[in-house]
């Protein structure tokens, strides 16, 4: 006989994790296949959000990172993917060590 207990655990909101990520990519050279997935789930899975609720949240994530809405403007403006038709097998490869072989069958 065993004891069971719940324990709530904090984890980030969909539109925090939204906001990482636009900071994330904007920081990087280059953006990874993964982001292109990830935020299509994510977007997907956001619900209705008022215009200004995601730019509130970018703000807080800049605070948090010691960033500006400059530095993500300028990040996002670089050229990020080849050009997926041309690289298709680059891709494949990168988005099979991240998902699992169902969900990247289902995602392709």
């Amino acid at each position: 006989m065993g004891i069971e207990t719940y324990h709530p655990i904090p984890a980030a909101t969909l539109d925090t994790i939204w906001a990482d990520k636009i900071l994330a990519m904007s920081a990087r050279p280059a953006m990874k296949w993964l982001d292109v997935y990830d935020m299509g789930y994510v977007i997907d899975h956001m619900g209705q959000m008022s215009d200004d609720d995601p730019y509130k949240r970018l703000e807080v994530a800049c605070a948090s990172y010691r960033s500006s809405m400059t530095t993500i403007r300028d990040g996002l403006q670089r050229d990020y993917l080849a050009d997926l038709s041309s690289n298709y097998q680059t891709f494949k490869n990168d988005m099979q060590s991240w998902l699992p072989g169902m969900v990247f069958d289902k995602a392709e």
